[in-house]
């Protein structure tokens, strides 16, 4: 009996503490840390799929501004859109500003870069088709078709003129500003390119005892004049500026009238009698 209980003792003693105990923890240790890499895999695999959605998502919204057409839709409208999908846009960079953080965390360099390019092109797409859209909706087939001309002219006398009688038109003769080649120095008048809304303003220099009252004229009409008699005391300029719808073609020029001319106009480099006139809209 004593043999018998020795040897279940030892029996008991070989089970308790064989080697193959240690063996069973290692294994286990080592598929729980297999389980955990696991998991982070799942995890990357996760955010990679989120992050192909949202380029996804920016992608079809790009091709919906692309489709968009904007002369079917009102530009109340079209601006709501804009803002709706500019939101949108925000949103989903931010997204994938915080997944590109989440997964520089677990990837390499190269799925890093590729992800920060995708969202630059994305970007910079949207703004040109935000910008090409916007610009074509607000501008009407008749401005895209014929743009606006600029015109603007600015001439004076290079030097006194000879006495003058009524109805002569002044040739402002020295040209420094002559946009678009409506004004004529040889004839001294304005014809004008293109119908529209235009400034024209003149001075005119006189001493002594001469004196005459000019007027600005457009199509054989008198918009405004001015007059100025120094009485042999002063050597003065007078000045006026009108505002004038003129249509195209219409001829615009400075002449003297009808009543109460005498002697000469001045123009030198004490003081410049001058003519010009601009395109204002």
């Amino acid at each position: 009996m004593a043999l018998l209980k020795d040897a279940t003792i030892y029996v008991l003693f070989v089970l308790t503490f064989s080697p193959n105990k240690f063996v069973s923890a290692d294994t286990n240790e080592k598929m729980y840390a297999n389980r955990d890499l696991n998991l982070e895999m799942k995890k990357i695999k996760e955010l990679d799929k989120l992050v192909t959605f949202q380029n996804k998502r920016i992608s079809e919204l790009e091709k919906h501004f692309t489709d968009l057409n904007p002369e079917r839709v009102s530009n109340p409208d079209l601006g709501t859109i804009v803002r709706k999908q500019n939101d949108q846009i925000d949103q989903l960079k931010g997204r994938i500003y915080e997944l590109e953080i989440l997964l520089g965390v677990h990837e390499n360099e190269s799925v890093r870069t590729k992800l920060h390019e995708d969202v630059s092109e994305s970007d910079e797409n949207y703004i040109n088709t935000d910008r090409s859209l916007i610009k074509e909706a607000f501008t009407s087939p008749q401005q895209r078709k014929f743009p606006r001309k600029r015109v603007a002219f600015f001439a004076y006398l290079s030097s006194r003129t000879p006495d003058l009688t009524a109805y002569k038109t002044l040739t402002f003769d020295t040209v420094i500003t002559n946009v678009g080649n409506a004004y004529n120095p040889q004839s001294g008048v304005f014809i004008a390119p293109q119908s529209g809304l235009y400034v024209f303003t003149w001075t005119i220099r006189i001493n002594r005892n001469n004196y005459h009252p000019t007027e600005l004229v457009v199509d054989n009409k008198i918009i405004s004049s001015i007059y100025l008699n120094p009485r042999n005391t002063v050597d003065s300029s007078v000045s006026s500026t009108s505002v004038v719808n003129v249509k195209k073609s219409s001829k615009v020029l400075i002449r003297t009238s009808s009543a109460d001319n005498n002697g000469y106009i001045f123009s030198d480099d004490y003081g410049r009698s001058s003519f010009a006139g601009w395109k204002l809209m």
